[in-house]
């Protein structure tokens, strides 16, 4: 079951470590690691 809720202080880390793992998956072979 899926559950929804509104994000809150206790979620910043781990939606950080999502989009920092995103942004590596997406741009790491195209982009130098200075500008990721």
């Amino acid at each position: 079951m899926i559950h929804i809720m509104k994000a809150n202080p206790t979620h910043v880390k781990g939606i950080s470590n999502v989009c920092t793992n995103a942004y590596w998956a997406t741009y790491g072979e195209t982009h130098s690691e200075e500008y990721i």
